[in-house]
């Protein structure tokens, strides 16, 4: 089954570059059962890939702290950075003192990472450290169903959108990210036109 994970991640690779290709040739022994796996993880995403450089859909969640109510379009005018993780996925864990430092250092530029869980807060509560970040902290309900930029956990985590200040979706990064490449994929939208504070 590994083969067939590396191999699907490659895939959603080529699709969130946004030219679909399959660069996996199984053999006829592997590709039924390589198919069927890369179909269930494959075909949930499509609908998000094809709000690709189109008006992001409004995402709405709630505080980790107060349980207040959140929107995505509370963000418009800033460079947001959406990321869907859970605390038994690896890459997810790994990639988080990243999202950290890019808010730490670029939020006074207009951006801002919204990190968002679907588990619970008690299992939320033990990634230690996450508490003491800077990034804004979410959570859905764990039955909510996939629609718009939602992803559920069991086709892929980490999940990341990247958005620009008009609210276009401009990129979904699937699997874990490191720092420097986070950093590559949000500068050019930063930079792309001054930043003006809401008022």
């Amino acid at each position: 089954m590994q083969q067939y994970e590396a191999a699907a991640t490659s895939c959603l690779a080529a699709f969130s570059a946004g030219s679909p290709r399959w660069p996996l040739q199984p053999s006829s022994t592997t590709r039924a059962g390589f198919l069927r796996w890369a179909e269930a993880k494959v075909n949930p995403l499509k609908p998000v890939f094809r709000q690709g450089a189109r008006e992001a859909p409004d995402f709405s969640f709630q505080s980790l702290a107060d349980d207040s109510p959140h929107a995505l379009s509370e963000y418009r005018g800033k460079v947001v950075v959406l990321n869907f993780w859970a605390t038994w996925c690896p890459p997810c864990r790994e990639e988080m003192p990243g999202l950290d430092r890019l808010q730490q250092k670029y939020g006074g530029e207009g951006l801002v990472v919204i990190t968002v869980s679907d588990e619970g807060k008690s299992q939320i509560a033990k990634f230690v450290g996450y508490d003491q970040m800077r990034v804004v902290k979410g959570r859905v309900d764990s039955n909510l169903p996939a629609n718009g930029l939602y992803v559920r956990p069991d086709v892929a985590r980490p999940v990341t959108h990247i958005i620009d200040r008009d609210g276009i979706l401009r990129e979904t990064l699937i699997a874990g990210q490191d720092y420097n490449s986070l950093e590559k994929h949000i500068l050019f939208y930063l930079k792309s036109r001054a930043w003006r504070p809401n008022r």
